[in-house]
């Protein structure tokens, strides 16, 4: 669940706090 697509990963991981995949935007 940490690990899934870096686009639709990216935005529901970055919420909860997560980290981000690589090729995303960073939630701090």
């Amino acid at each position: 669940m940490a690990v899934i697509a870096p686009r639709i990963s990216a935005e529901p991981q970055v919420r909860f706090g997560k980290p981000v995949i690589e090729g995303t935007r960073v939630p701090v």
